[in-house]
């Protein structure tokens, strides 16, 4: 089945490169890239993990999975212009050692731990740090490309109707998840300070909004922000923002050849604001992050097929991500649910199913033995507040950032902004709004889809233990043998709904998890000369004429870190979730009483102060 899958993916061999044209791009805690300067490619491979890449076959299936599903998936969920698929590409053992004797010396120190592997196998994708020529037939040799790369998050809060059941994790629907994150990372003292940024910001429409993100993420940039020149990095969180400051003064200055190009009149504050060349960058990418991909008059053409029925806003009446479930035979079926399916084969290995499998009272005493252990993690007594009244609506804004944000400054509809909450709607196809849309796949949160999986568990262990009971029960399940064949069929086609819903918020994953990349070139001489289109048919390569200086760019937008997502990555959210919140209520916590009595928080006996405290905090925080 590998080698099948290999053939599929039209293996590439030719990768040749030398130590002095690679570029270290950076790494993540499961991947490192590094950039081949002349072609404009980049090769991102593993990076070693005992748990999950046990060999070079696991290696090959992991990438393999990745492929498929950038292949097969993402263009009907984010679009075809705004990635491209990724090649698998085999590394002889001495190109290898090249890269990791290259990379040896620039790698971060607390990522040292993680080596990479030694199977060969990566994946060779385009460098979206650049402006190839194949973009367009100008030359552009002469000019500097600036590029940025934003991590967004999540852009939206899950609606407080899915919490009813569940005070604590409630506090999901009123903060957002990146602010919730960087309570947990400061303890950990994986970040020096915790950002300002809020997500709901950068995908509110607002222009004041976006705008004060964008200048968050710059005065903090952690690992959600960073800038590139021609190709090597410029400015990140190890970085100055001065030196940064410096670089874009130059780039965006509006003076070229002794010409200065019209800027649009503007408000005495915004004008003296926008001097600072952070900000006049920050106006510029909200500018670029905004712009529709496509023509306004054909706003369905910029739009994957999921999303062309109903109301933009309206994601309850979108077609199913997958192909109709009966047009599919039971092969089909198994390979499009298989990461679930082999989710609970590995449940089913981790316990006897003959102990399980007696009756249905002792499956779900497991499932009910799950439960209780994820409700033991949070340490505390959950106390509901009966004063506790909730407002079930989705909010626009994050009740943690909301209190920080400036007077809008130079929205071009000020009355909308502020009856709307600051929140206008994005364009339709513009790449914010298509990651946002795919963000909202997700209508069901982690809290849901851990139940949907139990679920699911159970009535797949009744069907184990069903077939193994007449003798047709092998591990896995064979899908060539008639009988495994219809039950493994029967069991998808009636729990086809819960298993879409699941799929939808796994690749609602990816999307929180992407990165955005904007690489930018001035556009002077073709501007000047009357060339405002692009030669390129990818609506991703734009023309962007900054608002403020008059000063034309081309721009080349792409999505990034699509990466597949498993199964089991669905507990571990919720466990994620659970701890962000104990450490955010247990900071707000410590941070009062050590205000109030001037007693060292560590030194306080807090375990039943904090069951009260965290009853008063929801009921201030979701009221």
């Amino acid at each position: 089945m590998v080698l099948g899958m290999i053939n599929d993916c039209q293996l590439a061999i030719d990768c040749k490169f030398s130590s002095d044209q690679l570029i270290y791009r950076g790494e993540g805690n499961s991947s490192l890239v590094v950039a081949i300067q002349p072609t404009c490619q980049v090769i991102r491979l593993l990076k070693s993990d005992a748990k999950k890449l046990q060999n070079a076959n696991d290696v090959l299936t992991h990438l393999l999975q990745h492929i498929d599903f950038n292949r097969n998936i993402l263009p009907d969920v984010i679009g075809e212009h705004l990635f491209s698929s990724p090649q698998l590409v085999y590394l002889e053992s001495r190109q290898l050692e090249t890269i990791k004797s290259f990379v040896h010396d620039k790698r971060p120190s607390f990522r040292l731990e993680k080596t990479l592997t030694n199977c060969g196998y990566a994946l060779l994708m385009n460098d979206c740090c650049t402006i190839p020529p194949a973009i367009d037939n100008y030359d552009w040799s002469l000019h500097s490309v600036i590029a940025v790369e934003i991590k967004p998050k999540q852009g939206f809060l899950p609606n407080a109707n899915l919490f009813r059941m569940n005070d604590v994790l409630k506090l999901k629907s009123q903060i957002c998840r990146f602010g919730l994150s960087q309570f947990y990372k400061l303890q950990k003292k994986s970040i020096k300070s915790i950002s300002s940024y809020c997500p709901l910001d950068l995908f509110s429409g607002c222009p004041s909004r976006t705008f004060h993100a964008l200048l968050c993420l710059m005065n903090n940039p952690q690992n959600n922000f960073r800038v590139f020149l021609n190709s090597h990095l410029l400015f990140d969180d190890q970085c100055d923002i001065g030196h940064l400051r410096s670089v874009l003064s130059r780039f965006l200055s509006v003076r070229r050849n002794g010409k200065h190009f019209k800027a649009n009149p503007f408000t005495d504050d915004v004008a003296n604001k926008v001097i600072d060349p952070i900000h006049s960058f920050a106006l510029l990418l909200a500018q670029i992050l905004t712009v529709p991909l496509c023509d306004d008059s054909k706003e369905n053409d910029c739009q994957p097929e999921i999303y062309r029925k109903g109301n933009k806003n309206d994601y309850k009446h979108m077609p199913n991500v997958i192909r109709e479930l009966e047009n599919l035979d039971c092969q089909q079926r198994y390979v499009f649910y298989r990461t679930f399916i082999e989710f609970f084969e590995k449940m089913a290995n981790l316990t006897n199913i003959n102990d399980l499998n007696n009756n249905q009272t002792a499956l779900q005493s497991f499932i009910n033995d799950h439960y209780r252990q994820s409700d033991d993690f949070m340490a505390i007594k959950n106390k509901k507040s009966k004063s506790l009244t909730i407002d079930h609506h989705s909010l626009v804004q994050c009740r943690l950032h909301a209190s920080k944000q400036p007077n809008p400054l130079f929205c071009d509809s000020l009355s909308e902004c502020q009856d709307k909450s600051l929140q206008h709607g994005l364009p339709v196809g513009c790449i914010l709004d298509s990651i946002l849309r795919a963000q909202q796949l997700d209508t069901i949160d982690s809290f849901i889809a851990v139940d949907l999986m139990d679920k699911l568990f159970l009535k797949y262990k009744t069907l184990k233990h069903d077939l193994s009971i007449q003798g047709d029960c092998l591990y896995p399940i064979d899908t060539q043998r008639p009988e495994c064949r219809e039950r493994l069929e029967k069991f998808i086609v009636q729990n086809s709904q819960d298993l879409d819903t699941l799929w939808r918020f796994l690749i609602s994953l990816t999307a929180k998890d992407c990165s955005i990349m904007i690489a930018m070139k001035h556009d002077d001489d073709r501007y000047e000369n009357g060339f405002v289109q692009p030669s390129s048919t990818s609506c991703s390569s734009i023309h962007v004429t900054d608002k403020t200086t008059g000063r034309p760019y081309l721009c080349r937008l792409s999505i990034i870190d699509l990466d597949y997502k498993p199964a089991c990555k669905i507990q571990r959210m919720l466990h994620n979730d659970r701890r962000m919140i104990l450490t955010f209520l247990s900071s707000i916590y410590k941070s009062n009483k050590c205000h109030e009595t001037g007693v060292a928080a560590d030194n306080i006996q807090m375990e039943e102060q904090l069951t009260d405290y965290i009853g008063q905090e929801l009921a201030s925080y979701l009221t």
